[in-house]
């Protein structure tokens, strides 16, 4: 969706990149803080990126086409967002934020996070739409014919890396609550303006950790040295 781009571009501040790390699973870029994204690129090979070493460099890569380019963007951008000011913050992560929103409610999840089956019960309908279906999703191209029904939306911050995001905030309607999850979601007021009711990411507080664990591969689930980080419209 090019206009979230374009005005979260217009967000933030040129700075130095202080250190750049991608993983099979994640990337982080160190600026004014460390952001973050999920690697939806084909490696984790960014030697070729090296030689860049300021924000805008980074980030004017989320017009590409190439999705390792536009992973490496949004985390420089979400390490140059300014603070979020006079708004609700809390610690939840994503999983309890659609547990508490979703009793006696039918709740719609796109990407099948790691909480989906933890969460069936506990919710009236449970549907969890993917553009590579496990057991017991609907594919994402039938997003369409559900949402009329669902009450609270969950869906992964990547819909803004792959390009999907757009589709599916067309096809919002006003009764419903949406939540963005995971570590690629930007955090910024600029996001309320496009449909996104909280905002259900991380922040990293102890650098040089996550940093080092981001060697082992691990998911990001997996990690330390960041805490969960909400937002709410």
């Amino acid at each position: 969706m090019k206009a979230i781009f374009e005005t979260l571009l217009k967000e933030i501040k040129n700075r130095e990149i202080k250190r750049v790390k991608a993983s099979q699973h994640m990337i982080a870029i160190e600026s004014e803080r460390v952001g973050l994204a999920s690697n939806l690129g084909d490696s984790n090979d960014i030697s070729d990126y090296i030689g860049k070493r300021d924000i805008f460099s980074f980030a004017e890569m989320i017009f590409s086409d190439n999705l390792l380019e536009r992973s490496l963007a949004i985390a420089a951008i979400n390490s140059a967002l300014p603070e979020i000011q006079n708004r609700e913050i809390t610690a939840e992560n994503g999983y309890n934020l659609l547990e508490r929103y979703g009793v006696d409610k039918t709740v719609g999840v796109i990407g099948h996070f790691p909480f989906v089956k933890k969460l069936k019960p506990l919710v009236k309908n449970l549907y969890v739409f993917e553009l590579e279906p496990q057991e017991g999703d609907i594919s994402a191209d039938q997003f369409s014919k559900y949402i009329g029904e669902i009450d609270i939306l969950g869906l992964t911050a990547t819909t803004l890396i792959n390009n999907t995001y757009e589709g599916i905030y067309n096809q919002f309607h006003k009764n419903l609550k949406t939540i963005m999850i995971g570590p690629s979601t930007p955090m910024s007021d600029i996001m309320f303006s496009f449909g996104i009711d909280v905002l259900s990411g991380s922040i990293v507080d102890n650098g040089d950790l996550f940093f080092s664990e981001m060697e082992r591969n691990l998911h990001f689930r997996e990690t330390s040295g960041r805490k969960p980080f909400n937002v709410f419209k």
